[in-house]
């Protein structure tokens, strides 16, 4: 696909199902388009749940523990690009949660905890800034992931 190389999104084929009692279910094209500043997300991932200060090794990273966090949309056009979705967040007690190392393709939810609107791209390698976060609404991302893998959907 062309110029697809630029998004920060992929797909995990498992060789065998994951019985769940629920499943995050994909947006709607653009539904991000219609969010505002403020909204609260909910940031789930694996990574570290934060750094010393000063420096050292990220604290807490286990692939056994869920973390989840909540976060407010900053913004969906932003400097970095139009494909992520900005938002506030910060660990090590500035008054925030975020997303830290190791939380990368995480799911960004609506509140229901249920739509997910996008993916853990990347933030500042010390988990005290905003989140950004790739578009899962987006038509192009949709049309591929429904393209390349709607029959597994």
């Amino acid at each position: 696909m062309k110029n697809f190389d630029r998004y920060d999104v992929g797909i995990v084929v498992l060789d065998r199902p994951v019985e769940m009692d629920g499943y995050g279910q994909l947006p709607e094209a653009n539904l991000a388009d219609d969010l505002t500043a403020g909204q609260r997300l909910t940031a789930v991932g694996y990574g570290a749940s934060g750094f010393d200060v000063g420096g050292g090794p990220p604290q807490q990273i286990s692939p056994e523990v869920r973390f989840r966090a909540t976060v407010k949309l900053i913004n969906t056009k932003n400097v970095v690009s139009n494909m992520f979705l900005k938002t506030s967040g910060a660990s090590m007690g500035r008054g925030g949660e975020g997303t830290c190392s190791g939380d990368s393709g995480g799911p960004l939810f609506l509140p229901d905890q249920q739509t997910l609107v996008a993916v853990t791209a990347f933030g500042n390698g010390m988990c005290t800034g905003p989140g950004y976060y790739q578009r899962v609404d987006l038509p192009l991302v949709l049309d591929w992931i429904y393209g390349e893998f709607g029959e597994l959907l």
